[in-house]
């Protein structure tokens, strides 16, 4: 498992104990990243983690074992445990404002 949209999967991830918010620049204090135009968000997973989004978005997970790519929105969506050092993307369509929640500032996940 890379990562799961919504359901009783991503409610498991975001109950994990070793559970961490992934990491992005521009985060709020609130934990919200909201983007406004077409976008490519690059986050930094160290561990299980979740997040949520309120529009459409394409994920990418990229590691050592291949790429997976999704749509997910609105949602929460659960990132697996990673080997490695996994890139992962969240693209904006920016048709609409998107709000992306449950993140830390860079530097800190």
């Amino acid at each position: 498992m890379r990562f799961v949209f919504g359901g009783d999967g991503a409610k498991r991830a975001a109950a994990a104990p070793d559970r961490v918010g992934p990491a992005a620049a521009g985060v709020d204090r609130d934990g919200c990243l909201r983007v406004t135009t077409p976008s490519i968000v690059r986050l930094s997973v160290s561990g299980p983690s979740t997040f949520r989004v309120d529009r459409k978005v394409f994920l990418t997970w990229t590691d050592r074992f291949g790429r997976v790519r999704g749509t997910a929105g609105p949602a929460v969506v659960a990132l697996a445990w990673p080997a490695g050092r996994p890139a992962v993307t969240a693209r904006t369509m920016g048709l609409r404002p998107t709000v992306i929640c449950g993140l830390q500032p860079l530097g800190r996940g």
